[in-house]
């Protein structure tokens, strides 16, 4: 049975929660403005890199690829799209891409990239997607580790974009136990467990979808000098809390912990789902 909203108590209980979980992503435990968020995004937009998802962004290409979902004659939006990481390789998969994104940072490089790979079949968007206006529809809507899609509305508005398939892909990492320590001893309750695909997926079940959900991995391995990966650390906290020597010394203790004399050695797992759907067609 398709559904539009939500009938039974285990749906809201679902709904809360995923938004009970969602809301400890440092953007939202801070309760950093809309702007603020703008402005992380611009600040890492020229050195942006998903190089540690590249293996796992080709299986989805194929994935996509051999299933029919990316298809020569389909135009898509890709909703979200940072400077390409997706949007250009897809680009040789399908007719046209839209790439919107809030960020003008994002959207240049983007253009830059286009221009350098003589991608010719992307346009782009500088919009948010909260002010959106759902138009005409595009044969595919995707989107790809974006917070702000994290949410049920945002799930039915990107369904809404769509006339065959919608494309939801969202990191299922756990936070490290060194993270963790960190963020405690910080006096943080930050998790990103809410952005597990498991959320979005369960939710579309609810509402009578029948979606699909695939998890892929790739190994990553970091290698690098204990006082850059401390440096490197204390940067990614900068938004959220003000770089003190107190500060300093609560990352630099606790990294220490897991480092191998000067040098900072992990090795990890980085875990994306893949969740496909069909929209509803009257």
């Amino acid at each position: 049975m398709v559904r539009d909203k939500m009938n039974t108590y285990s749906d809201i209980d679902l709904c809360m929660e995923w938004e009970a979980e969602r809301v400890k992503h440092p953007f939202y435990a801070e309760k950093m403005s809309k702007d603020s968020i703008f402005k992380c995004w611009e600040s890492v937009s020229e050195k942006y890199s998903a190089e540690r998802y590249s293996i796992i962004r080709e299986e989805i290409i194929t994935d996509l690829s051999k299933r029919g979902i990316l298809d020569p004659n389909y135009t898509m939006i890709d909703i979200g799209s940072g400077p390409g990481t997706f949007a250009i390789p897809m680009s040789y998969h399908v007719q046209e891409v839209t790439c919107l994104d809030s960020s003008q940072g994002m959207i240049r490089r983007l253009e830059n990239e286009c221009s350098t790979a003589n991608v010719s079949n992307i346009r782009t968007v500088l919009e948010d997607w909260e002010c959106y206006k759902v138009g005409g529809r595009f044969d595919l809507a995707f989107t790809s580790l974006c917070p702000p899609m994290n949410t049920p509305e945002s799930i039915m508005k990107t369904e809404a974009c769509a006339k065959e398939h919608c494309i939801y892909v969202s990191s299922m990492n756990e936070s490290s136990e060194m993270i963790s320590r960190i963020w405690k001893a910080l006096g943080k309750n930050y998790s990103y467990a809410g952005y597990n695909t498991k959320y979005p997926y369960d939710f579309l079940k609810i509402m009578g979808r029948s979606p699909k959900l695939r998890e892929l991995s790739q190994d990553q391995v970091i290698d690098i000098p204990l006082d850059e990966a401390i440096d490197n650390e204390v940067k990614r906290l900068l938004p959220f809390v003000e770089a003190t020597d107190e500060v300093r010394k609560i990352v630099s203790e606790i990294m220490t912990d897991y480092a191998e004399g000067p040098r900072f050695t992990v090795k990890s797992k980085m875990k994306v789902g893949l969740l496909t759907w069909e929209p509803y067609k009257d």
